[in-house]
């Protein structure tokens, strides 16, 4: 082990230097005029420290909000409630017609059980003994009549003048109008 021991150097003439266990010299221990006549290592002038400068502190911001931001989330939000109602009215309809149609399909379904029923329950032989016993007959060939027109067939719905087309918007606007009187009066 190392220990602190004063030994005598064979460079230095005699002088002595504190080991510590390393074998380097301790120039801070070095005489001086080693240092002048060069023989030790000299030292190296420090650098000028500079002054840092330190940063002003800036000023705390202020919060602040604007009253324009404060209107836009308040319309966002009136927004996205209008749409989450909707999302519900839609979902709400959604089922009601659902609902409609399997009401539909099982009223269809009984229709035709009925259709069904009726036309089992029909039996032509009764109904034609039914008719002969009020005094009913079938047609013979003298009772049918055969009409045939020599002109073409054709139906007139009104008489009335040809409108210009100034007559035909004018008519049309008037009507709007009226229209949307009786709907705001």
């Amino acid at each position: 082990m190392a220990q602190d021991r004063n030994r005598t150097s064979r460079r230095s003439g005699g002088q002595s230097y504190q080991t510590n266990g390393a074998a380097a010299y301790d120039i801070y221990r070095l005489p001086t005029r080693e240092m002048e006549s060069g023989n030790a290592a000299r030292r190296l002038k420090e650098p000028e420290r500079r002054r840092r400068e330190r940063p002003k502190p800036r000023p705390k911001a202020k919060l602040s909000i604007a009253p324009l931001g404060i209107v836009g989330m308040i319309a966002a939000a009136f927004m996205l409630i209008f749409v989450l109602c909707g999302y519900v009215q839609l979902f709400e309809e959604t089922a009601m017609v659902s609902e409609l149609q399997d009401q539909l399909s099982e009223a269809q379904a009984y229709q035709e059980r009925l259709e069904a029923t009726l036309e089992s329950k029909i039996d032509l032989d009764v109904i034609k003994e039914q008719a002969e016993a009020l005094g009913m007959t079938l047609p013979n060939s003298r009772q049918t009549v055969y009409l045939t027109l020599q002109g073409v067939d054709r139906a007139v719905i009104s008489d009335g003048g040809e409108e210009t087309v100034l007559e035909t918007a004018w008519a049309a606007i008037d009507r709007s109008v009226h229209t949307l009187m009786e709907y705001f009066g």
